[in-house]
């Protein structure tokens, strides 16, 4: 069994974000595995990145240029072409992998009835007074959050950002969705990720968690303010109603509705004592933000409904 990265990036401001990823493929403990790093209509960055891989003797990297900047999903539907692994792995542009990431990835295969494996996403904040950000909402930068689980165990879905499939399951079932996922800085509709992990379990397959799958993703201070966190909730709850739209996706026995009650009947009870127990601006900051998001997901999935 071998191991396919696929890792799309579209911004120059990645430059260094990506070679640090590069560096880390490279110490991965794992070795039979190859890379392949699509560029989204960026000209530039691909003649950057593939002069690094050049000069470094990178073999097992291949630099994909697609011409015109199409978004995410088409991106690793580009990536998926031109796999050669048994096994499909998607990272963000701006992770960095633990050594022994592509080695427990590879290891929780060892079912044929796993079509999907997912793991750990762990913030890297770029100031450390960031990590006030509550972890219920930490979904919001890709990373684990308070529903992850802490042990190996199936779930429903994954992360976008840390997330692989088995190949000849992507055929049978399809590729990304391309009416679905980030599109640069201009269409913030994801959903595509969980789209392909619902057609996972509709083929009968089963979807693992293990946190030794794990990765660290890059959280810049421009990803918590108010306008991105608005911004990214709202496209949030468009991209739920597209997929009840697409997928006939069950609201009611959803992750998303699970969620609602734990923020609802777990978080705010917890914050609130805290408050009381030990006041301080923090927990009055994470109950506001919290609330702010639930209202503009619910907003997003609103106007998804009716558009």
């Amino acid at each position: 069994m071998n191991l396919s990265i696929v890792v799309c990036a579209y911004s120059l401001d990645r430059y260094f974000d990506l070679i640090e990823l590069l560096d880390s493929m490279e110490k991965q403990t794992y070795k039979d595995s190859e890379s392949l790093i699509v560029i989204d209509g960026n000209e530039e960055l691909y003649e950057k990145i593939k002069d690094y891989v050049l000069s470094n003797d990178l073999q097992s990297v291949r630099v994909i240029l697609n011409p015109e900047h199409k978004g995410l999903s088409y991106c690793r539907n580009i990536g998926i072409a031109h796999t050669t692994g048994d096994i499909i792995a998607f990272v963000d542009d701006d992770t960095v992998l633990d050594p022994n990431w592509a080695d427990a990835l590879i290891k929780t295969f060892d079912d044929e009835e796993i079509g999907a494996v997912t793991g750990d996403v762990i913030p890297l904040w770029e100031h450390e007074e960031m990590s006030w950000f509550p972890k219920e909402l930490h979904w919001m930068i890709s990373c684990s959050y308070t529903m992850t689980p802490s042990s190996k165990k199936e779930v429903e879905r994954g992360f976008g950002a840390n997330m692989a499939f088995r190949k000849d399951l992507i055929k049978e079932i399809g590729m990304f969705d391309t009416s679905l996922g980030v599109t640069g800085s201009k269409n913030w509709v994801g959903g595509e990720d969980t789209v392909m992990f619902l057609k996972v379990r509709k083929a009968g397959k089963r979807i693992i968690f293990n946190p030794d799958i794990k990765l660290y993703h890059k959280i810049y201070a421009y990803r918590l303010s108010i306008k991105n966190i608005i911004k990214r909730a709202f496209g949030g709850g468009f991209s739920v109603a597209l997929m009840k739209r697409l997928q006939g996706y069950n609201l009611l026995n959803s992750t998303e509705h699970n969620y609602l009650k734990q923020l609802l009947f777990e978080f705010y009870p917890k914050a609130f004592r805290e408050l009381i127990k030990r006041p301080s601006i923090i927990p009055l900051k994470q109950m506001m933000i919290v609330g702010v998001v639930m209202l503009s997901e619910g907003a997003g999935c609103l106007y998804g409904y009716v558009k």
